[in-house]
């Protein structure tokens, strides 16, 4: 599996107008809260691949808010509930705990792609833009993030 951190100026088409959106509601704080914020807001293409995850204390406890019919049409299963934990292929679920950790300590927005070996013949490539929201204060407690998915 291999990752790239993607840079935020790179950003078009939807992707961007979501994030530009995000980043027009948080203002100086670390990101918009969640009674602000409106998922239908957000370009209506890109609702189906979109997640919520709730951040609990401690952090362990975390589970998925909202996880998009297009997330569950590509893993499989509904993780509405779950934690990414329970994602998988292990690796993945591995990946994604640590982006999730990486965004609460930097405190900002992260952009990336991945590539993951399916078999000697497939690879599974996806672009995810993941962004903090907060509860009341400074306090991050939830992640929005955005996938793009391509098979080859």
């Amino acid at each position: 599996m291999k990752t790239i951190e993607l840079s935020l100026s790179d950003l078009k088409g939807d992707l961007d107008e979501a994030y530009r959106y995000w980043d027009g509601l948080r203002g100086d704080a670390v990101g918009p809260s969640w009674a602000e914020f409106d998922l239908m807001a957000v370009p209506l293409r890109l609702v189906p691949t979109t997640m919520v995850y709730d951040i609990a204390e401690p952090y362990s406890l975390s589970v998925l808010r909202f996880w998009g019919s297009g997330m569950t049409e590509i893993h499989g299963r509904d993780m509405t509930g779950k934690s990414v934990r329970e994602l998988c292929p292990s690796d993945l679920t591995d990946l994604v705990w640590e982006e999730y950790a990486e965004i609460l300590k930097r405190r900002n927005p992260i952009w990336f792609e991945i590539t993951a070996h399916i078999d000697d013949s497939h690879e599974f490539q996806f672009q995810s833009l993941r962004m903090p929201l907060r509860g009341d204060g400074q306090n991050i407690d939830r992640i929005f993030g955005i996938c793009r998915n391509r098979y080859s």
